[in-house]
């Protein structure tokens, strides 16, 4: 048989923005995210590659804070 791939790709930006709050003694961040899937990839899996970005951005957001604490 012939070697078939998937037709299309995934493309994902998640650009910070980080400003100071309290006199240097807190952090406030912003975040935006923009997820484009393409061809087969979001026909084959659009919803779940959805439901893992936003589980990868939960986690990301969670390491964040816990190292901001640990300051």
């Amino acid at each position: 048989g012939r070697t078939r791939g998937f037709d299309g790709g995934f493309r994902a930006a998640i650009p910070f923005t980080l400003a100071p709050l309290d006199g240097g003694q807190a952090t406030l961040v912003r975040y935006a995210v923009t997820a484009e899937a393409s061809g087969m990839v979001a026909a084959a899996g659009g919803d779940a590659i959805e439901g893992v970005l936003a589980s990868a951005i939960d986690e990301l957001v969670a390491n964040l804070e816990r190292e901001a604490a640990g300051r």
